[in-house]
């Protein structure tokens, strides 16, 4: 087909629909479709998406605002990569917030809530496997979230995602190692129970180590790999 007739076969922009090409864009990176570091075409997106480039490059601008993606003079848009310095302050934020929720989340804790997130652990813990990093990284910021949402406090919950996908889109999930992947469920599994218990200490201390071995592993990970490509 021709780019004319694509162009004719193309529905008229609604209103909103920035914000659906945003979101798309957004989940595409999300899940790697677009990886770290990688170029966006915008002709190639257009396609993707059934769109002209206009409401491209109106969402890639938004997703720039957002620090999702980079813009360079005369090259054009990148997927974002995470730096260290960004990974530490992502990870001391998130590592705030989750605290704060917990003694808010354990007088709000039903049932059915202790449910929901003991779901979201076996779906965690179900996809372990090594070669489905992505998944892993996936599940365990929806566990997280699962918790966060436990708490009722949305304008929290909200900044939380947000701080989320900055640090899921922009690292790249085979720099996770075997060893972070077990100590993971272990974690995810402690904080569970500390959880079902009501036990506020137990769960802000194990959130706490949880967050913080995972600052650690992300840095060091990011620095082996530049030391690897010096």
């Amino acid at each position: 087909m021709s780019t004319t007739q694509r162009a004719k076969n193309r529905k008229p922009m609604k209103r909103g629909s920035i914000d659906t090409i945003f979101t798309q864009i957004k989940t595409m990176m999300y899940n790697q479709e677009l990886a770290p570091g990688q170029k966006l075409i915008y002709q190639d997106l257009a396609h993707r998406l059934n769109v002209s480039t206009t409401p491209i490059l109106q969402a890639l601008h938004r997703l720039e605002s957002a620090k999702l993606v980079r813009y360079e003079q005369n090259k054009g848009f990148f997927v974002g990569e995470i730096t260290e310095t960004e990974a530490r302050e992502l990870y001391q934020a998130r590592e705030a917030l989750e605290i704060y929720l917990i003694p808010i989340l354990m007088e709000k804790l039903t049932k059915k809530r202790v449910q929901e997130i003991r779901n979201s652990f076996r779906i965690h813990k179900n996809s372990t496997a090594p070669n489905d990093r992505r998944k892993l990284m996936l599940t365990d910021a929806e566990f997280h979230l699962t918790i966060a949402k436990a708490s009722e406090h949305k304008v929290i919950v909200d900044l939380l995602s947000t701080i989320m996908e900055r640090i899921y889109i922009k690292y790249k999930a085979e720099y996770l190692g075997e060893e972070r992947i077990k100590g993971v469920l272990k974690h995810h599994r402690d904080i569970l129970e500390s959880l079902e218990k009501k036990d506020v200490a137990t769960a802000i201390r194990r959130t706490r180590d949880h967050i913080q071995s995972g600052m650690s592993h992300m840095v060091e990970s990011l620095k082996n790999r530049h030391l690897e490509s010096l």
